[in-house]
């Protein structure tokens, strides 16, 4: 099933449960409630083993943005990928470059002027 028929499922299947709940008075519900739809999403976890003196790098790097140990982790995961994606597509734009003779960005400059 790809991502997009269970992401629509899922949806479906959290409107009929906010439409049960909230809609006809479920445990707690509202008659009649309009309000938004908040849908969230289970994580998976991941778990790893840090030396002590990273994981006190960690802590203080987190606190001192005012983010906690998880968010600094996430942050530090998404920037090294986004990185490793753009050296990958930098190595495979440069091999092309080089086929077609390009090597300096004065030879850049010849072609776009």
């Amino acid at each position: 099933m790809t991502l997009l028929k269970r992401l629509r499922r899922d949806v479906a299947a959290e409107l009929r449960a906010v439409k049960m709940n909230f809609l006809h008075g479920g445990a707690g519900g509202l008659t009649g409630w309009r309000g938004c739809l908040n849908l969230s999403y289970m994580r998976a976890t991941l778990t790893i083993s840090l030396p002590p003196l990273l994981r006190r790098d960690v802590s203080r790097a987190a606190k001192g943005q005012h983010m906690t140990e998880s968010e600094f982790v996430r942050d530090a995961l998404r920037r090294r990928l986004a990185l490793d994606r753009f050296y990958s597509l930098r190595e495979r734009a440069v091999a092309q470059a080089q086929a077609q003779g390009i090597y300096t960005d004065e030879d850049v400059f010849k072609i776009v002027s």
